[in-house]
């Protein structure tokens, strides 16, 4: 029984390892990516932010998983979460619409200042 939760917890120990090297990874690919201006300076932190919790919630349902808690409870609140929140998008429509002009303006900006005197 006792060697059970060894290896139980050496398992979460390898999955919270492995979370955090591949976010270290992807991390450092951005940031090449960014320095090579493969990537938009303004798109750079949402993407380094969105894979950072990607990765945080495919950590916590793989302990969870370890621990045999089913992910299927966790799944369903978390698509019922989504639902409500779709709903509240389709909502407040014109203020999306505000959002992502200004997000498609600071990805293709129409203007370029230069700072030359």
């Amino acid at each position: 029984m006792e060697s059970n939760h060894v290896l139980v917890i050496t398992q979460i120990i390898i999955v919270i390892v492995g979370g955090y090297v591949l976010n270290y990874l992807l991390q450092r690919l951005f940031s090449r990516l960014k320095n090579k201006k493969l990537v938009p300076e303004p798109l750079f932190v949402p993407i380094k932010g969105i894979t950072k919790w990607f990765i945080i919630i495919l950590v916590i349902l793989l302990i969870f998983r370890q621990l045999g808690i089913s992910a299927t409870v966790i799944m369903t609140s978390l698509s019922g979460v989504l639902v409500m929140v779709a709903i509240g998008f389709v909502a407040v429509w014109s203020v999306l619409s505000n959002i992502s002009s200004s997000f498609l303006l600071l990805i293709f900006p129409p203007f370029n200042f230069n700072n030359t005197i």
